[in-house]
């Protein structure tokens, strides 16, 4: 089984995974700081998903309402 999910990883999301960087974490720390003082906190998986793509200027496209201005 182990051989089968790291083939899925190797073929099917080769280039489509962002890691967790430092640039990610700075990003989560501001998200989650930023969300928590007027009283709008962010899920913590929300908020990692919104700082991989924020530290890499990327577009994020979700219906979740938890990354409303996140």
């Amino acid at each position: 089984m182990s051989a089968a999910v790291d083939a899925i990883f190797a073929e099917d999301f080769a280039g489509r995974l962002l890691g967790f960087d430092h640039d990610a974490a700075d990003e989560y720390a501001r998200i989650a700081v930023t969300r928590k003082n007027p009283g709008r906190p962010i899920s913590q998986f929300d908020a990692m998903i919104a700082a991989c793509a924020r530290s890499r200027g990327a577009a994020l496209a979700t219906r979740n309402e938890g990354f409303l201005r996140a």
